[in-house]
């Protein structure tokens, strides 16, 4: 992936996040709360269905929810939190699946080890295996943590709170088990190969299509 694709998407991600927290923490009309709740959704399936002869059925429900939204804008801002709990926890609750249904007493099986073993097809060692191991056991524990905590806070605490917990705290937590990752396989395999993203991105798209076969 080029770099300016990279700083795109960072930059998308970071505004997005900034919105959330700004829609949460302030009061605004029914139609920009929803669409900063649900655009990050709907927007990209409808752009995979642009070619569809759904895109049409699919853009008139667009057009109609929008409607609803003018009808009865005030009751769905009352309960528009319910909109972004439901949203962090349909996007972490899968991904926390995907690691931990992998974690067995092999450590081959572990979602990492798998997709190191994508990336190196001549093979890794057991250290390096056991590593990936590891790997996949904190990915599963840091999103049951996080899914765990946003619940807790969703029913304890502030919307403001909450807010800065999922919209702040979630990536900055998830960023730096990336970074911490990194930082020692880098320590205890300097001579390792180190495939770049993209690579990286595939690998795990070639796990997911396989999982579902």
């Amino acid at each position: 992936m080029p770099g300016r694709q990279r700083l795109l998407l960072i930059t998308l991600g970071l505004a997005y996040l900034g919105a959330s927290l700004w829609v949460t923490t302030n009061t605004h009309s029914p139609l920009v709360n929803l669409s900063v709740a649900l655009g990050p959704v709907l927007l990209p399936f409808a752009l995979s269905l642009r070619k569809s002869r759904w895109f049409i059925p699919f853009m008139g429900l667009m057009l109609a929810g929008i409607g609803m939204v003018a009808w009865q804008g005030p009751l769905l801002n009352a309960h528009l939190d319910w909109f972004y709990f439901v949203q962090y926890t349909a996007i972490l609750t899968p991904l926390m699946w995907t690691f931990g249904r992998t974690l067995t007493r092999d450590p081959s099986t572990a979602l990492c080890s798998r997709i190191a073993g994508l990336l190196h097809p001549q093979g890794i060692s057991p250290a390096m295996m056991h590593h990936t191991w590891l790997t996949t056991w904190a990915w599963t524990l840091l999103l049951a943590g996080c899914l765990l905590v946003s619940g807790v806070m969703f029913f304890t605490f502030p919307a403001a709170d909450w807010s800065f917990f999922t919209d702040i705290l979630t990536p900055l937590s998830l960023g730096s088990l990336f970074m911490l990752e990194w930082l020692v396989r880098r320590w205890r395999f300097p001579d390792a190969p180190r495939p770049g993203l993209l690579s990286t991105v595939r690998a795990w798209q070639h796990f997911q299509n396989t999982s579902k076969s």
